[in-house]
Formats: structure tokens, sequence, C-alpha cells
């Protein structure tokens, strides 16, 4: 039997909800809502098709669902500082001895969590008010658990003719009434590995009078990021099983992984002790009108009594081990806001 989830996502100010069966492959006329982990085999794309409808689920839906998965707490340990920075040196060292360019480390940290329909609802909002500028989503499944994420990060996009891509490395804090001070080298450095990628991939597809602007300045929530956005034709026609394929030559790019992507993939698996899953894999939709997908960063896992968080940061060879950590942690604290400003209104669920 298909296994059922429901996916919640809204974006550009609006929110809808797809009670979604697993299919092996989206038809042409059909609209699914799309996740892939980080390392992808093609088995693991789930794509789930439903109907899709206006607005957020109601909580008994919300409840039905959680009824029928299996929770489980956080399996993760928390990245220690220690931990981390080590792991910085080591891709340093590797950066010298292998050729590598840069090499995109991440790290979890768990926090306490109240599992409830009210709650679900309440991040979700609380997401969409704070990256309305986004892609913000909510996955319920039974075999992937529960996901919510708030990504300012498009993957790739798809409408009436149009592709659409985005490059987004190098972060700090919004200083708030201050003119932003110039970006540093290595944000600069980082930001343009992943433009050049991007800017490859798109050309080899075929896509023509590609437009390139930036890079430029975003903001999302509490941080900011160098941004450059891609855009061209391709043919109307393009069916999804072309955009899939298109967007996984793209997945993952340096800004999650790093360059070369194979040898920055194996550093990982090697460094890395906590498996990302979801995170910086990619979701979004796809439907005969349109077709969006966005990388899986912001995210949380939610389960009975907690919540993991992840967040990462691109080293290159002018990083700095105690500078890294603390964009992590920050990341961090970012994607935590919304859920500790839940817990913090007093509502707790029942």
């Amino acid at each position: 039997m298909p296994e059922e989830a429901l996916c919640v996502f809204g974006y550009e100010g609006q929110i809808f909800y797809l009670e979604g069966r697993s299919v092996p492959m989206p038809a042409p006329d059909a609209t699914c809502f799309v996740c892939a982990p980080f390392k992808e085999a093609p088995q693991e794309i789930r794509y789930f098709a439903g109907k899709l409808q206006p607005g957020f689920p109601d909580r008994p839906l919300l409840r039905r669902y959680l009824e029928d998965l299996v929770i489980t707490d956080a399996e993760e340990r928390d990245t220690t500082s220690a931990q981390f920075k080590e792991s910085v040196r080591k891709v340093q060292q590797a950066i010298q001895e292998q050729g590598l360019r840069k090499v995109v480390l991440s790290a979890v940290r768990t926090a306490s969590w109240k599992l409830a329909p009210e709650n679900l609802e309440a991040l979700f909002l609380a997401q969409m008010a704070r990256h309305s500028e986004g892609f913000v989503a909510l996955l319920m499944a039974r075999d992937l658990g529960i996901w919510s994420g708030a990504s300012p990060e498009l993957l790739l996009a798809f409408r009436q003719g149009t592709i659409y891509s985005m490059s987004l490395a190098g972060t700090r804090p919004v200083v708030e009434e201050e003119d932003s001070p110039p970006w540093n080298e290595k944000e600069i450095e980082e930001q343009d590995i992943v433009t050049r990628f991007i800017e490859e991939i798109l050309i080899q597809a075929g896509v023509k009078g590609l437009r390139i602007e930036g890079p430029g300045t975003r903001r999302t929530g509490s941080l900011e990021h160098l941004c450059t956005v891609f855009s061209g034709a391709i043919s109307p026609s393009m069916t999804p099983v072309e955009f899939l394929s298109l967007a996984l030559k793209l997945h993952p790019t340096p800004a999650v992984c790093g360059m070369p992507r194979n040898m920055a993939l194996q550093l990982l698996m090697e460094l890395e002790k906590h498996s990302r899953r979801l995170y910086t894999g990619f979701w979004g939709f796809i439907s005969p009108l349109e077709s969006r997908l966005f990388v899986n960063i912001r995210c949380l896992r939610l389960s009975a009594s907690a919540l993991t968080v992840f967040a990462g940061a691109g080293i290159t060879q002018a990083s700095r081990p105690d500078d890294e950590w603390l964009e992590v942690r920050r990341k961090m604290r970012a994607t935590l806001q919304a859920a500790q400003q839940v817990l913090n209104s007093g509502n707790h669920g029942g």
C-alpha cells in the first residue's frame, strides 16, 4: 500500500497543503510534493501526489497523522565545539593536500519540544512570519518522520518556459539601523564557487539567454547572505522528469556540500558523526503550471519530546575554526527562535 504523507508549504504569503500518496515518479498532469535527502540514491527521492488545498490543515487532520506516525525521540548527539573545530582543521588539511576548494561541515543540536497539533501549527505560522521571503514546509510521513523548515535558498524553479536558480552562500548577522559593511574575501570566494558551479550546469543544460544578477545581500530572518539569482529560457514543454533530472545535476551544490563535489562528499562521510537525512537535501512541489524546489536548510526534525536542529558552514583555506563554530551556532539559534517562540507563548499543547 502506498505511503501517505501530509505536506504543508507556504511561499509568497500563500499556504497550501496536500495529502499525498507516494508514487514512483510524478505524472505530467499531477501535483506532487517532492523531498530528497542530502546524499540521495534515486529510490530515496520521494514523490507524494495529491490534490492541493489552500490554507493550513485543521487540527483533527494533524492529529490523525500524529497518531499514525511512530514518533521516536532524537537519536543524534550534539556536536561539540571541540569536534567541529577539529573537523575544520582536517578539512583545511585536505584542501592543502588534495586540492579541495571548499567543504561544508554541519553540526546538530537537540532541544526540548512538545509534540501537539497546536504546536505544529504555531511553529509553521511563526516560520512564515519570520521567513516571508522564503519557502516554509512541514512534512509528516511514517518512514521520514516530522520535519519543519524555512529555506531562503531556491535550488530550481520552472514556469512558462523560464528556469530559475540561486547561489546563496556566506552568512552574517543582520545589524539593524546600520549600513551593511563590505563582505570579506572568504565569504566572497565561498559564494563565487557556488555561482560558477550553477552557471556551468545551467549552460550545459541548454538554458538560453542566461541572466545572472548579483551577488547582492539577501536577508532571511536574523541573518543575511550573499545571493546571486539565475534565470533563462528553456523548453516550455519541459516534463517533470526532465526538471528533476536537471535538479539532480545541481544537487548537492557547493553551498551545502563542497567542491569538487565527490571529494567533498567522501570527506564529509568520514568527518560527520551524524546523519543529515533531509537536512541539505531538497524539497518543494511539482505541478503542471509551476515547479519549485528549495534546498532544505534552516530545518528541524521533530519528535515526541525533543527536536533536532541542523546547521552548517562553508570551510575554505581562509576559514578560522572559532569563526566557523560561531557561524554554526548562530544559524542554530536563528532556526530555534520560531520553536522557542511557540513554547514561550504558553502554547504547550495537550
